[in-house]
């Protein structure tokens, strides 16, 4: 990213996006929920400052900045049927009245791809699940200062872990319990974080794919 692109006095280190209940809100990496670039489970829990084999990892640069910075620019999305990776931030810049024409439009293939094509000069934004900048960390310990974080969409409800419905609710529970007594362990969120890129989960009500939904219908995504 360009830094010149953020707000006075918000570009800081260490640093990450979420959505609060007045927008999206700045706070300490560690604070964030998704696992952010230069986090890692310490023995007391999430802390800064990782290293790997090629050294130690950048802690991350966020800052906030309009959306109509895109305008004029290349955008690195995923591919067409991801939802953090294309349909919500497509979604994001047409309710913000900046259509596709407006930006030139390369798709990377998938979310390392994505931030690779930031981090090489290769587009001037891309879009990716929250926090993709680890995907490259263990290879390009600077991805988290040279691809700079300063927008989300609003959440999305990921990497769904379904049954069947006419599954006992017993075994419905016992699947539920098991899986997140599993990711309460070191073992758990180290393999969860490494195949994922998440290390908690929640049980999912109805209402939480509206926004899916919106996103289909305004994109024609089952036309």
């Amino acid at each position: 990213n360009d830094s010149s692109i953020c707000e006075p006095g918000t570009l800081k280190s260490g640093t990450a996006l979420i959505n609060g209940s007045d927008g999206m809100e700045q706070v300490g990496a560690v604070d964030a929920i998704a696992l952010q670039v230069g986090v890692y489970f310490g023995d007391s829990g999430k802390a800064l400052g990782e290293t790997v084999d090629a050294g130690s990892v950048s802690p991350g640069l966020s800052c906030m900045a309009d959306i109509s910075n895109v305008i004029g620019k290349t955008v690195a999305f995923t591919n067409e049927s991801s939802t953090s990776g294309y349909q919500y931030p497509t979604l994001q810049l047409r309710n913000a009245g900046i259509e596709d024409d407006q930006y030139e439009k390369v798709f990377a293939g998938g979310h390392d791809g994505s931030v690779a094509a930031v981090y090489n000069g290769d587009a001037d934004f891309g879009v990716a699940y929250d926090d993709a900048r680890r995907s490259l960390r263990k290879t390009n310990t600077d991805v988290g200062d040279k691809v700079i974080i300063f927008n989300l969409t609003s959440e999305i409800p990921n990497d769904v872990i379904a049954v069947r419905t006419d599954l006992p609710d017993s075994l419905k529970g016992a699947i539920y319990y098991n899986m997140d007594a599993y990711l309460k362990t070191e073992e758990g969120e180290a393999v969860s974080d490494e195949v994922f890129g998440w290390t908690d989960m929640q049980v999912a009500k109805d209402s939480d794919f509206d926004v899916v939904r919106e996103a289909n219908e305004k994109l024609g995504v089952n036309d």
